[in-house]
Parts: structure tokens; sequence; C-alpha cells
């Protein structure tokens, strides 16, 4: 809010109604005009912020779970080649096989 209207600030708050003792109703309408304008604003910008988040934690969501997906996939294709190679060193016991010996 600083930067579109810095008198609706919460410090600047306290110091409007000395600053603004002698305004006339004709200025008071203006400046209540100008303050709407600033509030429009500030929603659009909030709601532009907000938006930008919202795809940022879309991405990151994304890619926190590609790397997870590709870790545990690395990790159980190990665990695949570890389990072939265990089977490939143990002597066959398939019940077939001995009848021919």
């Amino acid at each position: 809010m600083e930067t579109i209207e810095p008198e609706l600030m919460t410090s600047a708050l306290q110091t409007l109604t000395e600053k603004y003792a002698q305004e006339t109703p004709e200025e008071r309408k203006k400046r209540a005009l100008r303050y709407a304008k600033a509030y429009k604003q500030y929603h659009e910008a909030f709601a532009s912020y907000m938006s930008a988040l919202q795809r940022a934690i879309k991405h990151f969501t994304a890619a926190a779970t590609k790397s997870f997906e590709t870790t545990y996939r690395e990790g159980e294709q190990n665990d695949l080649l570890e389990l072939e190679a265990a089977f490939a060193a143990e002597p066959s016991t398939n019940p077939q096989n001995s009848h021919d010996a």
C-alpha cells in the first residue's frame, strides 16, 4: 500500500486528522475518492500477487513430485537389479529341472 497511497499505511493514519483538519467538504470528497481508487489498485495488485504465488506453488509442487518420483524409481530400479542378480546367482530349484538330473 505504501507505493500506492502512503497515507493509508497504518503508521500514517494517526496523522491524517491533524493533517486534514482544515479540509473543505469538497476536498474531503476528493480525498475519499483518491483513497477508494487506491484500495481498488491495492486489491488488484494483491490479486495479481496471489495469482503469481499460486503459480509458483503449483510449479514447486510439480517439481518436488517429479523429483520424488525420479528418486523413487531409481531406488526401485536398483532394488530390481539386485533382485535379478540374486536370482541369477542362485542355482535353479525348479522341480521340473530336478527330474532331468
